[in-house]
């Protein structure tokens, strides 16, 4: 089972922040409801590849442990350009989980384009690249890109001469100029999450989600 202090203590090796730091951002986004929580202890519950990746996202926004929870508010909801329906939070704990599921096959990373408010998924299947490298492969792409924005970009510009329209045109782009402002600096950030460092978180739960080894002497 894969604990709080387990988590932060990964997510600090692996990122080179210092653990209290760490820890600090993760008590901020359990007291704002954003990380898996309940009984204390030995039946505490486990944490979630969805904590890890809202850990990572705040990490990479900024680097106040105050702005934690608004951090993974304004860039986890971000959604996918081609599938709604996915956010970027939830596009980064799947991705952790085709790197627990299949290690070794995927190389995936995450930039965070912090002025832009947008976070773009790479994943690049190795194997597959390889084979069509060598005029082997499927036809298929060995590699997918997955971009997240804020959900009002999706909706596409009104040509309507309806003042109602214009002016919900107006409110929705407004919208995103209020978020874009909490991160606002002359300097363009991108961070990027490395394909080494979720290979060390994805190894995390894929260690605690491994089958128990047999007794010696098992079966025998």
């Amino acid at each position: 089972m894969i604990t709080a202090g387990s988590l932060v203590q990964r997510v600090a090796v692996s990122t080179g922040v210092p653990v209290g730091t760490v820890n600090l951002f993760f008590r901020h986004l359990r007291e704002a409801g954003l990380m898996t929580t309940g009984a204390r202890g030995v039946n505490a519950p486990p944490m979630q590849r969805l904590d890890a990746a809202r850990l990572l996202l705040a990490l990479a926004v900024t680097d106040r442990p105050s702005r934690a929870a608004q951090a993974v508010i304004d860039f986890g909801q971000l959604s996918d350009i081609d599938d709604g329906s996915q956010s970027a939070e939830l596009g980064l704990a799947n991705a952790l989980a085709k790197l627990a599921d299949e290690p070794g096959s995927w190389r995936v990373a995450c930039h965070v384009h912090v002025q832009r408010l947008a976070v773009e998924l790479i994943m690049v299947d190795e194997f597959g690249l390889s084979s069509a490298l060598e005029g082997e492969g499927t036809g298929e792409m060995p590699a997918k890109t997955q971009h997240f924005l804020h959900p009002n970009y999706a909706i596409p510009p009104s040509d309507s001469d309806d003042p109602a329209d214009s002016a919900a045109e107006h409110a929705r782009d407004q919208a995103v100029a209020e978020v874009q402002a909490r991160y606002f600096n002359r300097l363009q950030v991108t961070r990027t999450i490395p394909p080494v460092l979720l290979d060390e978180i994805a190894a995390l739960f894929a260690a605690a989600e491994a089958p128990a080894a047999p007794p010696p002497g098992d079966g025998q």
